[in-house]
């Protein structure tokens, strides 16, 4: 088994949209926050290898929050863009409009750090589909969520920013040394 372990590693790489029409690749926020707009965030992960036809045995986003507010509601879904190689997110129009895979996951996160469940199977779906050299998560919430989250963006942490550990053993046929004839 090998493991990936990625992290934003430039700032326009991630940040967040709202239902407004605002779009920040300065900072991150999810949920409604003190009546507002929805938010929606998103991570750009680059130095991906090794995952076409591979099979993904675990996949975690994880990032540290700097600001939780209590709530009851948390209805998130993650999803990934679906390409080989997606580039930067540049304005709420380029985010609304990414194809995204159709695996999903939903995360319903409390405390003030939340990791998803295990995103294995967002992953992948582009582990089956492409070579990917580049990963994008979309965190997507809907308009009932009642809990707000600001997890830190690479502007603001370089060393906590979001990170995406991918564990994978790779594909193909594996003969051990032997000779077919």
């Amino acid at each position: 088994m090998t493991t990936l372990n990625l992290q934003v590693s430039v700032g326009t790489d991630n940040g967040y949209i709202d239902s407004s029409g605002t779009f920040s690749n300065t900072y991150c926020q999810i949920g409604v926050y003190s009546g507002g707009p929805l938010n929606q965030m998103f991570f750009r992960f680059t130095g991906v290898s090794g995952l076409s036809g591979a099979t993904i045995s675990a996949a975690t986003l994880k990032y540290a929050v700097t600001r939780f507010s209590n709530g009851t509601t948390s209805n998130g879904v993650v999803y990934a863009v679906s390409a080989a190689s997606p580039g930067t997110i540049t304005s709420a129009s380029d985010y609304n409009t990414r194809p995204r895979t159709t695996a999903n996951v939903a995360w319903n996160p409390t405390g003030a750090d939340p990791k998803t469940k295990d995103i294995s199977s967002v992953i992948q779906e582009l582990a089956n589909n492409y070579n990917p050299t580049t990963i994008v998560i979309l965190h997507t919430d809907t308009a009932t969520e009642t809990v707000d989250y600001s997890p830190d963006a690479y502007a603001q942490s370089t060393t906590n920013c979001a990170a995406l550990s991918i564990t994978y053993t790779t594909g193909g046929d594996n003969f051990y040394g032997q000779a077919w004839m």
